[in-house]
């Protein structure tokens, strides 16, 4: 596989930009090789996994988080509000969930995203689209992981979507920072336990860079609150019917800073402040290879938080038929065909040839795998941890349809909140409680494979 930098699209774009989540049709599940390494180059007898560095539990069986972690305790939602830094190349809004994305290669961008459902799930916090929930750290582990394959969408067949008003908004109580999440269609998906969701995605602004309020200042406290909404006729979910407003706010995570890469400070491609095009790509980053692992680091604070690294395998979604070529068993035969960002394949739902994004969907995220790590400024991703991925892409069948490799890195702090009551459709009042409000600082970069 190669991947290379995405054309730049229009800066305009970003203007007014709230859209849909999208999610491909990968159902949510997990998987694991339950291994514990005790140092480098040390390890359980009939560990599954290879682990060349790092102080490492690697876990993955049975079919849930709570399979590989003290069991989470079931949440009736998940609100989610991100600083996100695309620091490399070929980095598009559809990471966050945006069905309708641009290159936003070296931008910094301010989303919010959301979803509530009854009965409660303990899944749900793994379907976070800004930064997804790793498992927890047992007492003297520095670090982890677990596999997860499919898009996660932490919503199963059997849960109903509940609407909890138009908007939903951060705030704090001086004013500086104010962020509205507003109320889409959820994903492209018209189950009805889709019905519901909240997405936004703005430039990130400063309040020091403003007279009015901005989206995002490190360190302060806000406080959610949601307007409610009446039942709809037709009953296909469940609503909130009373305005609601957090009595414990969230803190806005420290600063993700000094991030580098096997050393090397991590540089942002450069735009032209005339056109917004990209004019001078950012560096490319390989994947581990067995002679040379990852090795993440950041500017760690006296005060830790916990860091979620993602190492997450994209497919290529349902591609798109250019105006070109006729509509038919294939809407297309070479790479000349398609778009400059794109390449003719195979889409794996129908065995037709599209065109496909050459560097993947960020909405059809085929497996990742998902560490949590001790706030300490250092960790490491070694080849056998990838080698891991893959083999459960592989036995999955979808390895071959990988089209790109994203490295996601987030400092995050969440908080738990009890919401009023939900209406069901028979008019029942059921508790959702807890929700889960998260905030997380996170970087994007993509990985490259190089040949070893």
């Amino acid at each position: 596989m190669t991947f290379g930098p995405w054309q730049p699209w229009s800066v305009s774009r970003l203007r007014g930009m709230a859209a849909h989540l999208s999610c491909p049709g990968h159902g949510p599940r997990l998987t694991c090789l339950w291994c514990v390494v005790l140092g480098v180059g040390l390890a359980v007898a009939g560990c599954g996994s290879r682990v060349e560095q790092g102080e490492v539990h690697l876990v993955s069986e049975g079919e849930t988080l709570s399979a590989v972690a003290p069991p989470l305790e079931p949440a009736g939602g998940v609100v989610e509000m991100a600083r996100v830094w695309f620091a490399g190349n070929g980095l598009s809004t559809g990471l966050l969930g945006d069905p309708e994305p641009f290159d936003a290669d070296g931008w910094t961008l301010t989303a919010g995203a959301a979803r509530f459902v009854y009965p409660r799930s303990e899944h749900i916090e793994s379907a976070a689209w800004l930064l997804p929930s790793g498992p927890g750290l047992e007492d003297g582990e520095s670090m982890r992981c677990a596999v997860v394959l499919g898009a996660g969408s932490g919503v199963q067949q059997s849960e109903v979507s509940v609407d909890a008003g138009d908007v939903l908004r951060f705030s704090d109580a001086g004013g500086k920072v104010s962020y509205r999440v507003v109320r889409r269609p959820l994903f492209r998906d018209t189950s009805p336990w889709a019905a519901v969701s909240y997405f936004a995605l703005e430039r990130t602004l400063s309040p020091d860079d403003l007279r009015g309020p901005g989206n995002w200042f490190p360190g302060t406290a806000l406080t959610l609150s949601m307007g409610g909404a009446n039942p709809t006729e037709d009953r296909r979910f469940a609503s909130l019917p009373f305005a609601f407003e957090s009595d414990r706010p969230v803190l806005l995570p420290l600063k993700l800073s000094g991030l580098t890469l096997n050393g090397a400070p991590v540089a942002a491609p450069v735009r032209s402040p005339d056109t917004g095009d990209v004019v001078v790509p950012g560096p490319a980053y390989a994947l581990p290879t067995a002679g040379v692992p990852l090795e993440i680091g950041w500017d760690a604070w006296s005060t830790p938080q916990t860091m979620v690294v993602s190492l997450e395998y994209y497919g290529g979604g349902d591609g798109r038929c250019p105006s070109a070529c006729n509509q038919g068993v294939s809407c297309c035969e070479s790479d000349d065909q398609c778009g400059d960002d794109e390449t003719c394949g195979v889409r794996p739902a129908d065995g037709r040839k599209v065109c496909l994004p050459r560097h993947g969907d960020g909405r059809d995220r085929l497996g990742a795998l998902v560490c949590t790590v001790q706030d300490t400024g250092r960790a490491v991703l070694a080849a056998g941890q990838v080698e891991d991925l893959e083999a459960q892409l592989s036995a999955r069948g979808t390895l071959d349809w990988v089209q790109g490799v994203v490295l996601r890195i987030g400092r995050t702090v969440t908080a738990s909140v009890a919401l009023p009551d939900v209406m069901l459709a028979d008019g029942s009042g059921r508790s959702i409680s807890p929700v889960r409000i998260r905030a997380s600082d996170v970087a994007l970069v993509r990985l490259e494979r190089v040949a070893e």
